[in-house]
């Protein structure tokens, strides 16, 4: 991965997603944040990225582990993440 890589970061918890999305926005990617699945899904739609962080036990719409069910939407709207 090179340093104009763009990454998807989808947490509800910005105490833990701060930290690092500073350090990889300083080691010069693009870092984008989404609390939510349903937020995921539109950062995907505004521009594919290379690699999602996802908390697999975030909550969303349809309960805990929303995350999970997010896997399909991410290899659908950008498939080579």
């Amino acid at each position: 991965m090179d340093t104009t890589s763009r990454i998807l970061f989808v947490d509800d918890e910005p105490d833990f997603t701060d930290p690092f999305t500073e350090q990889l926005t300083n080691s010069g990617y693009i870092v984008v944040v989404a609390r939510t699945p349903e937020e995921a899904v539109l950062r995907l739609k505004e521009a594919p990225v290379d690699l999602v962080l996802l908390d697999r036990k975030l909550h969303g719409r349809l309960g805990p582990d929303s995350g999970m069910d997010l896997i399909g939407q991410v290899r659908a709207l950008s498939p080579s993440a």
